[in-house]
């Protein structure tokens, strides 16, 4: 039998790298749940004490309370590969870390990122995760990148300091050149240097060059952009709608991957969802290792779990037993939405029960209250108002939507129950990309071929991609010209025949015809002909 002390922690190719060797081993899934996890103290002697420190006990649920669940699991696995594998195409050993040094030398000498003509090879992907607001996607991340240490002190063989991940906020105007300064100015904070002094004053194309250079040289293991939907600002929109600053930030991000080598995490909410579909290349590299689609939960897909685990928290007098009653409840006045679920509240009551969160919620929420009476009633047209908590599918449909015009300007109806009946895709990103394409009223077989061409493209079930794969085919097949029909010869009518007759001098249609040329009324141009007498000579005044 194999003893599991003889296990090796980490795999060969990652001992022979400097960049990944220093770092902590890949973990399994016990490990990491014991890493994330964070409970508050409790105390059952603490159900004794005064009602003022028991409303500060239960304060530290909001500080001190993580549950790990299985999309956290998945997130942290994706994003420890996602790291180790930016550094595989920059090993310091095999030399492919020196030819990216080399590289940025060539950048920054003409300024321009696209400079290279042999560039390194890139192994560098990214992974999208985008969510509903309140689902915990910021603290995620956090959590997962507090598991690495962010600098690394490299003495022997190699002297230089290695930043592992850096997290940005995507700049609210869009701009290439705010995130170039505010990557300086994390990189001094973190290191002590003057980057930011030294450039402050610089054009985009130094600054992108040198933010090339300077991610080079650290090693930096992964970029996170957060707050991506502030792309979606409509300030810097020409008045034919084209944000070209976001572009460039699109591009840009898109360089630091393909080329520079450097992982990204790309952070925001569902609102984000038409920023990765927009252009195929940029949704195909932001799903390299996948998108991670947060929607609200759903009651069998951790939502028990996790209220049953919180529940263990209460500092009244005596413990409440959980019911299903106060399970449906807390569903139902939060929609499955975490973080309202651990939004704790000061009630001077000792027992919990279904009335009472439902007052709560009442009280509490009256800002949130369109937005979950929205979503508790169903209404398309009033969850379309909020980008944040629409679910996917519908961002999915909306997008397919506009680029239908077909479909009239009416909104695209809700067509679970139609859709049900028909065949179900093996994965439910297909089966999200049929629902859409359905609620457009398109047909069954033309569905499927869009999906098979779709899937001919990525061989990954990615939501995001897949979707932006069938839009792409889509208006391929719209932008076709239409087959030109036979040119059949028409006879023509006997009116078409007829020699149109000569006009004579005192002909009414002759004389009206010139006076409109003269710029004159056809009542004037009769009166001049002596066609229509004065007023004056039929009434004497």
């Amino acid at each position: 039998m194999t003893n599991p002390d003889d296990l090796p922690t980490n795999l060969p190719e990652h001992l022979n790298n400097p960049f990944i060797s220093p770092l902590p081993p890949l973990m399994p899934e016990q490990d990491v749940i014991a890493s994330l996890l964070e409970e508050p103290g409790f105390d059952e002697r603490e159900r004794s004490y005064p009602d003022h420190l028991r409303r500060a006990c239960i304060m530290r649920l909001n500080r001190h309370y993580f549950k790990p669940l299985g999309r956290h699991l998945s997130l942290e696995s994706r994003v420890a590969h996602l790291i180790r594998e930016g550094y595989d195409g920059r090993n310091i050993v095999d030399g492919s870390y020196l030819k990216h040094l080399h590289d940025n030398h060539e950048r920054v000498f003409y300024r321009n990122l696209h400079a290279c003509a042999n560039p390194a090879i890139s192994t560098a992907s990214a992974i999208t995760l985008i969510g509903c607001s309140g689902m915990g996607k910021t603290e995620t991340v956090k959590r997962i990148l507090s598991l690495y240490p962010q600098v690394i002190e490299h003495v022997k063989p190699y002297s230089f300091q290695q930043v592992v991940w850096l997290k940005l906020e995507c700049p609210h105007m869009g701009s290439a050149r705010q995130l170039c300064l505010d990557f300086f100015q994390s990189i001094d904070t973190l290191l002590g240097t003057r980057y930011s002094r030294q450039f402050q004053r610089a054009n985009l194309d130094l600054l992108s060059t040198q933010m090339a250079r300077v991610a080079t040289q650290h090693g930096l293991g992964l970029l996170v952009i957060d707050e991506l939907q502030n792309l979606l600002s409509d300030k810097n929109r020409d008045r034919g709608g084209k944000n070209y600053d976001r572009d460039k930030l699109l591009n840009f991000l898109l360089t630091l991957i393909n080329k520079i080598g450097v992982p990204m995490l790309l952070v925001g909410t569902l609102a984000a969802t038409p920023l990765l579909v927009d252009t195929l290349r940029i949704a195909r590299r932001a799903s390299g290792l996948g998108s991670v689609i947060w929607d609200r939960l759903e009651r069998n897909d951790g939502w028990d779990f996790f209220i049953k685990d919180l529940w263990r928290f209460q500092w009244t007098r005596e413990p409440t037993e959980l019911k299903d009653d106060i399970v449906d409840a807390l569903y139902e006045e939060t929609q499955g939405i975490l973080d309202l679920a651990a939004k704790p509240d000061i009630y001077r009551t000792e027992q919990l029960t279904s009335g009472l969160f439902r007052y709560v919620a009442k009280e509490n929420f009256k800002l949130l209250e369109p937005m979950l009476t929205a979503l508790k009633r169903g209404d398309d047209e009033a969850i379309m108002l909020y980008d944040d908590i629409r679910p996917f599918h519908k961002h999915i449909k909306k997008i397919f939507f506009n680029a239908v015009p077909s479909s009239g300007g009416k909104e695209v109806p809700d067509v679970r129950a139609k859709s049900a009946q028909a065949p179900v895709a093996p994965t439910e990103a297909r089966q999200q990309v049929r629902l859409a394409l359905s609620g457009l009223g398109i047909a069954e077989d033309v569905i499927e071929l869009l999906l098979t061409e779709a899937c001919a493209q990525i061989t990954t079930d990615d939501p995001v991609a897949l979707t932006t794969a069938a839009l792409a085919q889509m208006r391929t097949h719209q932008s076709a010209p239409p087959p030109t029909p036979p040119v059949v010869p028409v006879a023509p009518s006997r009116s078409a025949r007829k020699p149109k007759p000569e006009l004579r001098d005192n002909d009414v249609r002759l004389i009206v015809m010139k006076g409109k040329k003269e710029g004159n009324s056809a009542h004037a141009a009769l009166t001049a002909a002596g066609l229509i007498s004065p007023v004056e000579k039929l009434y004497r005044v």
